[in-house]
């Protein structure tokens, strides 16, 4: 669900000084003396034998030297804070370069490189200084949290984060937030309405596009159905496999035999479709029409998976689609071990993060939901030009 209306930006750190104003004009008045009856010039001398006129100027210094001191008072401008510059409500040029944290899920996948690559193009453009981390693995909540803490911490003025769990990351966020370092989050959602900007593929759609081309490939009836999930709790994947799922309850005579959960890792999912897909091994041929997995690691296990019963000499006539891609990938998908991918943008993601939370910074109102698309690539789209761009695909 797309959550409504901009976020408007409060004070930013960014936020032009407000020029000083000038004090006003001081009105200086020399305080009146009584006047007196000029004494007798016979009688005026001091016992030193001073005359009378130099008396008066005696007495009339100290109103001379105040005098002189409220003039320069009044006719000195007030100092300018530092960085100010130009008139308040202005924009003023940032002379300290800012630091901005980015956190993903994970470190290792293809798709965690692709993020940081358009992060790091983000960031450079407008001269901010990058710190880029995020847990060993995608399952890692507390580690993540952690590194939260640590940026908070270091002085950054804002954090970009793919949360590991939409329900984990709530209070450290929340806790950033209220310590005064605003939350863009990418790729995965959070719970709450902590973080001022949601970047991310709409995933529910991603699912379910993935969901009708399997089924429209399959063909016939009955149309048996399997799904590699990710892990519990990751809010991305999860919106994935209920967009999977609404296909398939709307289509006539597609049913979905099973769905298991990962462990996070490749391996672990090999591990789970293979025993998954052997269950529906009936007399040397796989009975299974259509298959989807959630994210990159559950496509590239639930690819090896069926790869390997292939070549054990099972039957396997499954259209089998997955999410994001990699070099693995697309080569399976050019020999017919995959028949589809539904590709997001993770250059794009992390680019589009790091602008949202600069654009935040600068004053200006942000979309609370920003969607940075989806597609569907099958074998004969990848010579087109704008897919290969898209896969970073050299030509």
């Amino acid at each position: 669900m797309k959550p409504p209306g901009p976020r408007s930006s409060p004070a930013s750190p960014w936020a032009a000084w407000e020029r000083p104003k000038k004090s006003p004009l001081c009105a200086c008045i020399l305080p009146a003396t009584n006047r007196r009856t000029p004494p007798d010039r016979s009688t005026s001398a001091t016992a030193a034998g001073t005359p009378e006129k130099e008396t008066l100027l005696q007495r009339c210094t100290p109103f001379i030297v105040l005098l002189t001191s409220l003039l320069f008072a009044c006719s000195k401008a007030p100092e300018r804070p530092a960085g100010a510059t130009g008139q308040a409500g202005t924009t003023p040029e940032v002379t300290e370069k800012i630091k901005l944290g980015v956190i993903a899920k994970g470190t290792i996948h293809e798709f965690w490189l692709a993020v940081k690559a358009g992060a790091e193009a983000a960031c450079a453009e407008q001269g901010v200084d990058m710190l880029w981390d995020g847990p060993s693995t995608e399952t890692r909540h507390d580690e993540q949290r952690r590194i939260l803490e640590n940026m908070v911490s270091a002085g950054v003025k804002g954090i970009v984060i793919a949360p590991t769990s939409h329900e984990a990351l709530v209070r450290p966020v929340e806790s950033a937030v209220a310590g005064g370092v605003p939350v863009v989050v990418f790729d995965s959602n959070l719970d709450g309405e902590s973080y001022i900007s949601f970047v991310a593929t709409d995933n529910k759609a991603g699912g379910k596009l993935a969901g009708k081309a399997i089924i429209e490939r399959t063909g016939g009836t009955p149309q048996r159905l399997l799904m590699l999930r990710y892990t519990e709790g990751s809010g991305s994947t999860r919106a994935r496999e209920a967009g999977f799922e609404e296909a398939v309850a709307e289509t006539p005579g597609a049913r979905l035999l099973e769905s298991q959960f990962t462990s996070g890792t490749t391996e672990g999912a090999i591990d789970v479709a293979t025993n998954m897909l052997n269950r529906y091994v009936v007399d040397g041929k796989l009975e299974v029409d259509g298959m989807f997995a959630a994210n990159l690691p559950t496509t590239i296990g639930m690819m090896r998976a069926l790869d390997r019963l292939a070549k054990q000499g099972v039957t396997v006539n499954v259209v089998a689609m997955g999410f994001d891609s990699s070099e693995e990938l697309i080569n399976g998908l050019k020999d017919d071990k995959i028949q589809g991918l539904i590709v997001q943008d993770p250059y794009g993601m992390g680019y589009t993060g790091v602008q949202t939370m600069l654009s935040y910074l600068r004053g200006e109102d942000v979309p609370r939901y920003i969607d940075t698309g989806v597609t569907l690539v099958t074998r004969p789209e990848l010579d087109k030009p704008e897919i290969r761009k898209l896969l970073g695909l050299k030509d």
